[in-house]
């Protein structure tokens, strides 16, 4: 049962506040006032009942030793994903808190370390990035009981801008395709028209390539990890998918993959499309001249936005006649 006892030494008064845990052992603390004392006990019992005391040593855990506790329990991440994150706890989070005990880190510690990494010119993403790995280690303490609370709440973040993008249009892409060297031609028409990441170009193997559909079958990732190449499986479960590519696009892969080029695309307007061929496509295509509007044609084509598969204007729509009687429409 709880209780306060009075103790006076040397002419000083203290009062020692004693009570049960709920592992049965009993504990105690020494305070200047009796009031403080009860507050103190009304506090440990309304925990006990909630089921949120912790014990008072596990607070005193420097952050260093629980940080290398809970990493070493981490499972389900990606090798690139684990390794991220190391660097990013141990440069900015470690280096931090790293001779702290937990309980010491508090709400307001947590503020200053954001705004003293924005100080230093880090990016507002690597910030949250770090601020949120802080809150996982905080959380998991929470959980395993060594804390009663996490400090990382009501932290103000940066906000992240997203840069905007810039895509090449298909006279650019066809263009360094045109100046890149002719084994990695298919890497860029491919990586241009598919939308792979570069690791997944990097894995593309030659079976997962169908030539007689158009499409290529995106199931590996390959990653550089401490100087060596890691081959797994994409980054999501979405990201495991089969990309249809333009018709076009297959005119780069004779001279990089050894597969036979099908025959030339017909354009509606042949005369137009061979006037606007490119020089230097004839030497990449076994001595045939594919007209360069025909990457135009083909990924327009592929976003719906063109009806035609080559670089001519579109043609008027063609007239339909109308059905009989009795024909079904």
């Amino acid at each position: 049962m709880a209780h306060i006892d009075r103790r006076n030494r040397g002419g000083t008064i203290r009062y020692v506040a004693r009570y049960i845990d709920p592992a049965g052992r009993e504990r105690s603390k020494s305070l200047t006032r009796r009031a403080d004392a009860q507050k103190y006990l009304t506090e440990i019992e309304a925990a006990k009942l909630k089921g949120t005391w912790v014990d008072p040593k596990h607070g005193r855990t420097r952050f260093r030793d629980w940080h290398e506790e809970w990493w070493g329990s981490v499972v389900n991440l990606r090798p690139s994903t684990r390794l991220r994150d190391e660097i990013y706890l141990r440069r900015y989070v470690v280096a931090r808190f790293g001779d702290m005990p937990l309980d010491a880190i508090r709400q307001r510690e947590v503020r200053a370390w954001v705004a003293w990494l924005l100080a230093q010119g880090l990016a507002p993403a690597t910030v949250v990035k770090a601020y949120q790995l802080l809150s996982k280690v905080m959380t998991a303490a929470v959980d395993a009981g060594m804390l009663a609370q996490s400090p990382c709440r009501g932290v103000p973040l940066p906000k992240v801008e997203h840069e905007e993008m810039r895509y090449l249009n298909p006279a650019e892409i066809a263009h360094l395709a045109d100046k890149i060297h002719p084994a990695y031609r298919a890497l860029v028409f491919v990586g241009a028209y598919g939308g792979l990441r570069i690791g997944e170009l990097a894995a593309l193997r030659r079976s997962r390539v169908d030539f007689a559909a158009g499409t290529v079958d995106v199931a590996e990732t390959v990653n550089e990890l401490k100087g060596r190449l890691v081959v797994g499986p994409p980054k999501t479960r979405a990201s495991r998918r089969k990309v249809s590519l333009p018709l076009g696009s297959w005119r780069s892969w004779p001279t990089t993959c050894g597969h036979r080029a099908g025959p030339p695309i017909r354009c509606s307007r042949p005369k137009a499309a061979a006037s606007s061929a490119s020089p230097t496509s004839a030497a990449t295509s076994g001595g045939r001249r594919w007209p360069t509007p025909t990457w135009r044609a083909c990924a327009s084509t592929t976003f719906a936005t063109r009806r035609w598969r080559c670089g001519s204007p579109l043609g008027p729509r063609p007239r339909r006649s109308r059905p009989g009687r009795g024909t079904p429409r």
